[in-house]
């Protein structure tokens, strides 16, 4: 089942992927008989359509925006209090090997996350910083993202000793599972979850479900300056890949329900 939800993932509308797949089935149509054509004709037509609407940067960013309704705004230092933790979910991070070195990256969502999880941690003192994240789907080598997590949190000044590494799992709801065994060892009970606005909801709720109270620390949406660059109604690469990965969590919390994942609202 889990081999088949990975599968699936990467046919998510706004992908290279289902844009391919729908590609083949229009022309294969084409070569069908004359109303297997016309089929063909409306299904390519439906197609461009569609993916001309997702390029367009508002149209994703209103889906975002309907995603992380609640969670948009970041939490304010003086409304925390004493936390234990701060937890820091990986979004995406990619490693490069070449004669034996390694650079580790991350993408947009992580790098915000790792920014925020910074900020938060210089402004209440020295709690820990949890960097929560396994072997990412874009990696070639068999390397978790909490590395390349904790490599971003020390160069903006985060010392390592005060950062655990979980890094095994590879969902929201294998990381809510592992942090309740990790926070009971080191008697972390209040802690702050940081993670993307648009998966602040799903993130909340496997949490609550697994019997934790995270209190939820949004990170920024997009890097400053990009919001020029993305709140136009002009098709970009940029403007699809903002609705495929609305769309993407999206059918994330849909399927957390059926699997019943999620905590009662």
């Amino acid at each position: 089942m889990d081999s088949i939800i990975e599968v699936l993932k990467m046919f998510i509308p706004g992908s290279v992927e289902f844009l391919m797949l729908g590609l083949a089935i229009g022309l294969v149509m084409l070569y069908g008989g004359r109303r297997a054509r016309e089929r063909g004709r409306r299904w390519l037509t439906y197609l461009l359509f569609g993916y001309v609407l997702l390029a367009i940067p508002s149209v994703g960013l209103n889906l975002e925006g309907a995603l992380a309704r609640g969670y948009a705004d970041p939490i304010r230092i003086e409304e925390v209090g004493d936390v234990d933790a701060i937890l820091i979910l990986g979004g995406g991070a990619v490693a490069i090997r070449a004669e034996g070195g390694t650079i580790r990256g991350l993408s947009e969502a992580s790098a915000l996350r790792v920014l925020e999880g910074a900020r938060l941690y210089h402004a209440l003192g020295d709690p820990w910083v949890v960097a929560s994240g396994g072997p990412g789907e874009s990696w070639g080598a068999k390397e978790p993202e909490s590395r390349a997590l904790s490599d971003a949190l020390q160069s903006l000044g985060v010392p390592a000793e005060r950062i655990l590494l979980e890094s095994e799992s590879r969902n929201t709801m294998e990381q809510a599972e592992n942090m309740s065994a990790l926070f009971q060892q080191r008697g972390i009970r209040r802690f702050l979850l940081v993670t993307s606005p648009p998966h602040m909801r799903r993130a909340v709720a496997v949490f609550e479900h697994a019997g934790l109270d995270p209190i939820p620390a949004p990170a920024p949406k997009h890097s400053e300056g990009a919001s020029q660059d993305i709140a136009s109604y002009v098709p970009s690469s940029y403007g699809l890949q903002v609705s495929r990965m609305a769309l993407r969590e999206s059918f994330a919390l849909g399927y957390y329900w059926v699997r019943g994942w999620l905590a009662s609202p």
